[in-house]
């Protein structure tokens, strides 16, 4: 096993009984103290989790000190999992979270936290910055008819009782970079959303789909972002477009921060749509003959796709349904920003982890790439397409329960094999993609003798 960084998640449990503070766990975090059940100001420090300990060192004497209210994420892989987006986007960048009894309290802390000098984190969404790594929400509690209600609120700028520099508020801009202008959401996340836009290029009005990178996201031990990946995603699409059928690079730009990757926009579904229009849910041995041939040559184009980026020299390292993008007869590949180049060995390290169901252990692991990878991710779509179920729940068995669940949807043995090998067996023992391909290939003709 060779890792592609020795990666160190900490708990904090320990740096927390040292201060002699006693927190209890509540799920994902580390609690101290009961908020008031009033109206309140909430501060937030957005910290990366290799500054950790330094930062708890000064953090958790001066907390026990003046007895404050707070929630801390658990260790430093749920801080990754946070700062993801992988906890709720309303999450992003909560490492800490102090509950400010009075104006006099939220002064004090406000003060301290900002004097502290350490690598920031992503922003927080929908919260008001008053600091390098600060900002601040205001919670409102009303009670009403017996019952209690709480929200949290973007303060005005007059409103915070603070007078602290540099106090900003999220930007709203019409705008984006000098030529596009965003007309409509296509999927929010927490990473940045993507969206649909008209580019102002020589009075085209073309549409565009734009990727924002929000400004510290996935940050990983290396102190890249996922600006870091958007600007790896561009020079591998630009590599790739003439070898691989995705979205044409048009543009990458930089604004408050945040990196916006601009790419041809493909009118058309996401497979698991296509999937779900053909199934009619109905389960796969049910299925007439055509509708599974259907759905094989879906598989087979999203296969042909996987083996075109091995044969180009990369590994994907992130083939999972929501990556592949249907339009008429096309199928193309969305997402590459995981992608590690074999013959130049970048990025290095890997950058980390995946989706999880689709992504090998060896890789969550973070060890480096070998191509094995995107077998075990493949033959997880093979199980999402004739199962429809999410493989991160279907693997979630022994290998001999989901062996008995395949076989009970009346599929040839390869088929099988092929799916519980690539998963459950040791990375050398996966089938090769030009395997795989075989496999289906021969399952498809035979379905063609019952058309």
């Amino acid at each position: 096993m060779e890792l592609s960084y020795l990666p160190t998640f900490d708990s904090y449990f320990m740096y927390i009984e040292q201060a002699g503070i006693d927190v209890k766990e509540e799920g994902d975090w580390l609690m101290y103290g009961e908020p008031n059940l009033v109206s309140q100001w909430v501060l937030y420090y957005s910290l990366h989790p290799k500054f950790t300990k330094p930062f708890l060192d000064a953090f958790l004497s001066f907390a026990k000190e003046n007895n404050l209210v707070f929630r801390l994420i658990k260790n430093d892989l749920l801080c990754y999992k946070l700062h993801s987006g992988n906890l709720g986007f309303s999450e992003v960048g909560k490492f800490l979270t102090v509950f400010c009894k009075n104006i006099e309290e939220l002064k004090q802390v406000t003060v301290f936290l900002n004097n502290l000098n350490f690598r920031v984190g992503p922003a927080v969404p929908g919260s008001l910055r008053i600091g390098s790594n600060l900002y601040t929400n205001y919670l409102t509690i009303k009670r009403k008819n017996g019952g209690i209600s709480a929200a949290y609120s973007l303060p005005k700028w007059k409103r915070f009782p603070i007078d602290v520099a540099g106090r900003q508020r999220p930007k709203q801009r019409r705008i984006w970079g000098r030529y596009y202008i965003p007309v409509k959401l296509l999927r929010p996340g927490p990473k940045g959303d993507i969206v649909l836009a008209l580019s102002l290029k020589k009075w085209a009005f073309d549409p565009v789909v734009i990727k924002q990178g929000r400004h510290g996201v996935i940050e990983d031990q290396q102190f890249r972002d996922i600006r870091d990946r958007l600007r790896w995603q561009a020079e591998v699409i630009q590599d790739l477009s003439s070898k691989v059928p995705t979205a044409k690079y048009l543009d990458i730009f930089e604004q408050d921060g945040n990196a916006f990757l601009v790419l041809e926009y493909l009118n058309g579904k996401y497979l698991p749509e296509v999937i779900n229009e053909i199934r009619s849910g109905e389960p796969w041995q049910n299925l007439p003959a055509i509708k599974k041939i259907q759905l094989l040559d879906l598989y087979l184009k999203c296969l042909r796709i996987a083996i075109s980026i091995h044969e180009a020299g990369y590994i994907h390292r992130d083939l999972q349904d929501n990556n592949f993008h249907v339009h008429g007869n096309n199928v193309f590949i969305l997402d590459m920003e995981l992608c590690w180049s074999m013959k130049t060995r970048k990025p290095s390290p890997a950058f980390p982890l995946g989706t999880f169901g689709y992504a090998a252990p060896e890789q969550l692991r973070m060890e480096i790439p070998n191509g094995t990878e995107d077998a075990y991710s493949m033959a997880a779509l093979l199980e999402f397409v004739v199962a429809f179920v999410h493989p991160h729940i279907f693997f979630s068995d022994e290998k001999k329960t989901v062996d008995e669940k395949l076989q009970a949807m009346e599929l040839p043995a390869d088929i099988v094999s092929t799916i519980v090998v690539a998963i459950y067996e040791r990375p050398r023992y996966r089938p090769q993609l030009q395997e795989m391909e075989q496999v289906v290939i021969a399952y498809r003709n035979e379905l063609l003798t019952f058309k």
